[in-house]
């Protein structure tokens, strides 16, 4: 245990070389700006959750794989009796062998993983596309820039929106994730703040949601007259 905080645990491998001073400037501005910033947005982490500890964990730890920064497991929020291997906790992981705790793209990886565990506790069963958009969008939303994932697409534009590379999470879905990034950035940009947290918090998925807000909304194309769909929003965008 190298930080303890009122938001957060933060766990290292023993061996790691981490330096305090770096550690505690990154995790005060999670806990007082991206933490705030993501429920505020995106909604509440379960909280106090399977452990019955309202703060979030966090292990940092070589060899998570060779390819990811962090990333977040809904197992943990599991008992063990579900789930063997369950840590039993809120928590998210750092990949010591990938990124260090003074890396400028760190906090936007934390933003990008919390996101991932209020997604979690709000809409567990969210389309990849969408989630993934949201966590991309977080970063942004917390003041850090979207990991080239905007320019990953542009170079590569010939994907589908709502579907995912079949590689997980190797290069080959890094043009995916810009692309759930912008669609969303877009859909923000034009419909504002509370239709973007409406579309997310959505209990349907993917564009079925985003119909149902647009539906609930009653947005109407100030030319046509006519309501806005999906349909006509994916081919402004």
């Amino acid at each position: 245990l190298t930080y303890a905080g009122p938001v957060v645990l933060f766990f290292a491998e023993p061996h790691l070389q981490v330096n305090l001073a770096d550690l505690r400037t990154l995790l005060e501005d999670f806990e007082q700006i991206i933490v705030p910033t993501v429920r505020e947005f995106f909604g509440h982490e379960w909280s106090p959750g399977i452990d019955g500890d309202p703060r979030i964990y966090i292990l940092y730890a070589e060899g998570l794989g060779g390819s990811v920064a962090g990333y977040y497991s809904p197992t943990d929020e599991y008992s063990r009796i579900a789930h063997e291997y369950s840590n039993e906790k809120e928590m998210f992981y750092l990949n010591a062998d990938i990124i260090s705790v003074d890396d400028p793209g760190l906090p936007g990886t934390l933003a990008h993983e919390f996101q991932h565990m209020v997604h979690w506790a709000n809409d567990s069963n969210e389309e990849t596309w969408m989630n993934e958009g949201a966590s991309v969008l977080s970063e942004l939303l917390t003041g850090h820039h979207p990991g080239g994932f905007d320019l990953a697409f542009a170079v590569n534009p010939d994907l589908q929106l709502n579907a995912w590379s079949n590689t997980g999470g190797g290069p080959e879905s890094v043009p995916h994730y810009g692309a759930a990034f912008l669609f969303l950035d877009y859909f923000l940009e034009r419909f504002g703040e509370s239709a973007t947290r409406a579309l997310v918090a959505h209990q349907a998925n993917g564009l079925t949601a985003m119909d149902a807000v647009l539906q609930q909304l009653n947005i109407i194309d100030p030319l046509s007259g006519n309501p806005i769909n999906t349909d006509t929003v994916f081919q402004d965008w």
